[in-house]
């Protein structure tokens, strides 16, 4: 019996010296990035109807109610939406931002960032960003449409960017195409999007860089290139090629998302 005590009252201290280092670590990352800006990633937006139909068990696809909310919530608290150009400014130090300031992305160009997202954008006067794959844009359509290369245009609440020609592709469980690809291929990749998708600013497929990836940023002059599902704030101190973003899920509640703006 007073072995086992003495058994329970170590996995009771264990458990302790446990949770002390994890919210140690939770506080110090709070405390480190407090500073920053939250930068959000969604995907698609559709109607609460074809959410419920077609889209139940899909993590990226949100309703349009959910996602008015959180928008409106930005709108009615003042908080200033940063395009990527803005985002630059600040993080050379050229630029000071309101404390209370986000940014908006939308990954992979799905056409419902024009027909939903923009209009509500343009209802509450927010500017977003949406990272387009280029091969896409002229693709035939299929269940889920994508934007065509005539519909990127720049506005004074959206712009449009690269999320890669063609390299949006999983080539194993847990392998992607631009961790395989030669520096070569993934430059003849960035050549083909000349002329179909903006590369100033690159989002990374699945948000995973290679260094090869990395270099090819460089050397094409992409002023900065952005990671996904870091869920944290993005700081001056960040790597400008991997700027941090959060993973915004569909079944995000109001209180989550305040949690990640304010």
């Amino acid at each position: 019996m007073k072995r086992m005590k003495k058994v329970i009252k170590g996995i009771c201290v264990l458990l302790v010296i446990c949770l002390v280092a994890v919210v140690g670590f939770e506080g110090y990352k709070y405390f480190k990035y407090k500073s920053g800006i939250p930068i959000l990633g969604y995907h698609n937006v559709v109607s609460d109807e074809d959410k419920a139909k077609y889209h139940r068990g899909d993590i990226y696809t949100m309703a349009v109610s959910d996602f008015e909310k959180q928008m409106k919530y930005l709108a009615d608290h003042q908080f200033s939406t940063l395009s990527l150009g803005e985002v630059t400014e600040w993080y050379e130090g050229r630029m000071e931002i309101p404390l209370k300031s986000v940014v908006i992305t939308f990954d992979d160009g799905f056409e419902s960032f024009n027909t939903i997202v923009k209009p509500i954008l343009e209802k509450y006067n927010l500017k977003a960003t949406c990272f387009v794959i280029g091969v896409l844009c002229q693709d035939e359509p299929d269940f889920y449409e994508y934007l065509k290369q005539d519909q990127l245009v720049n506005t004074k609440n959206v712009e449009y960017y690269s999320h890669s020609y063609n390299l949006h592709v999983s080539t194993g469980m847990f392998e992607k195409k631009i961790e395989t690809l030669t520096k070569d291929e993934i430059m003849q990749d960035f050549q083909a999007n000349k002329g179909i998708v903006d590369d100033r600013y690159f989002a990374y497929p699945f948000g995973r860089p290679s260094k090869t990836s990395r270099e090819v940023l460089i050397e094409n002059g992409t002023i900065m290139g952005y990671g996904y599902a870091q869920n944290r704030r993005a700081t001056r101190n960040d790597d400008r090629y991997l700027m941090p973003r959060f993973l915004m899920y569909s079944f995000m509640n109001l209180t989550w998302f305040k949690w990640i703006v304010d």
